[in-house]
């Protein structure tokens, strides 16, 4: 197979590709790959993914408050509906925030057996 034949020579090239790679910055490894016709792109870090100007432009990042009052970045929803966008009501609950609501309205679980719950460490 094409792929098998792709990796005949991998070990081999690996470090001669990396060494070459190490000399350069990543904008210039992108130019000689896409002047090459190399597919590829960079992995960024988190600053970097919030930085790039697609992300920006389709504003991809929400601020949601929390209880405590913080704003949190969250990832917005990549689907975008004329008619029916996407609504972000709350953050992510903190750890344990809804457990005695959650315990009490599905499991049945009075506040005395919540509570019994939380002094043994299991919630």
């Amino acid at each position: 197979s094409r792929n098998e034949a792709r990796l005949t020579n991998v070990d081999a090239l690996d470090p001669i590709i990396s060494k070459a790679m190490a000399q350069r910055t990543m904008q210039q490894c992108q130019s000689l790959l896409d002047a090459a016709g190399v597919p590829g792109s960079p992995i960024n870090n988190f600053s970097q993914v919030f930085a790039d100007p697609q992300v920006v432009a389709r504003n991809m990042v929400r601020e949601l408050g929390e209880s405590g009052g913080r704003r949190i970045p969250m990832i917005a929803s990549p689907i975008r509906m004329s008619r029916t966008p996407p609504v972000y009501p709350r953050p992510p609950p903190l750890l344990g925030e809804h457990s005695q609501e959650i315990l009490g309205s599905v499991l049945g679980l009075s506040g005395q057996q919540c509570a019994e719950l939380a002094r043994v460490g299991a919630i």
